[in-house]
């Protein structure tokens, strides 16, 4: 090591640079205390170390050994409680979010457009609705009576007309219709359906509400038990369509009856 006015500085045998102490790693088994080489053609040599097959393989067993893994995760986890490292993990966080937010929300968008996050939705809807009954119809009821609510219930009623689902509720409702009044069902109803003209009419007859006759089968409407919405289809090959028409989720009901149910 050679002093000068200024600093210690050193010259490092690797490189042959001449450069100041503080560019020199610590070592106490060294006279002077510092390393031989300099910190630039250390990290070079660990860099290229590193890259060898078997520093990779053991590199990798030792991080997986189960006591070094507990170690790593212990402390990862210590480092994530710390104020400052949540603080930038928020900000990181929410950068993120408004760089790609439309990414973000096609990406949603379509995660609930698969049946099975979909059928997890209704299921936790159905939930609730079942544990705060009373709290959901006034929310639901202050919230259709609202410009708003009306505007989302016409906006959802034409987008619900527009679509190929519409039509064929409408076809598969003139088909039930048809069998209620004692007319049978086309080959390609019945595959649809599942079932024949006859059983749908039986059990339809048997769900008449008490002080009605067969003879008022003018004012009573087929109502779905479980309602439309709650299922999942666009096609009548779809396994919701059948679930939907099936004889026990189909009813009789006053028009009036209906109408305030709906």
């Amino acid at each position: 090591m050679i002093e000068t006015e200024m600093q210690p500085v050193k010259r490092c045998p690797k490189c042959g640079k001449v450069l100041l102490v503080s560019a020199f790693r610590h070592r106490a088994a060294s006279r002077d205390g510092f390393s031989t080489r300099c910190r630039q053609c250390i990290a070079k040599y660990e860099r290229r170390r590193r890259k060898r097959p078997t520093v990779k393989f053991y590199a990798w067993h030792y991080r997986h050994r189960p006591d070094v893994a507990a170690k790593r995760r212990e402390a990862r986890r210590l480092r994530r409680q710390r104020p400052d490292v949540r603080e930038k993990e928020k900000a990181r966080k929410k950068a993120y979010r408004h760089r790609h937010q439309e990414h973000l929300r096609e990406k949603e968008r379509q995660r609930r457009q698969r049946p099975e996050v979909r059928e997890r939705m209704q299921a936790a809807d159905r939930r609730r609705y079942a544990m705060n009954r009373s709290t959901e119809l006034q929310r639901v009821g202050a919230y259709d009576r609202s410009p708003a609510g009306k505007q989302a219930r016409h906006a959802r009623r034409a987008r619900y007309r527009q679509g190929a689902r519409y039509h064929l509720d409408e076809l598969a409702a003139m088909a039930v219709r048809r069998a209620l009044e004692g007319k049978t069902f086309s080959r390609v109803w019945r595959d649809r359906f599942g079932y024949t003209a006859e059983a749908v009419r039986l059990h339809l007859l048997a769900t008449l509400p008490e002080g009605c006759r067969v003879e008022d089968l003018g004012g009573l409407v087929v109502d779905h038990v479980r309602p439309r919405r709650g299922f999942s289809y666009e096609r009548s090959e779809d396994p919701g369509f059948r679930v939907t028409w099936a004889p026990e989720n189909l009813r009789l009901l006053p028009a009036a009856w209906h109408r305030l149910r709906a």
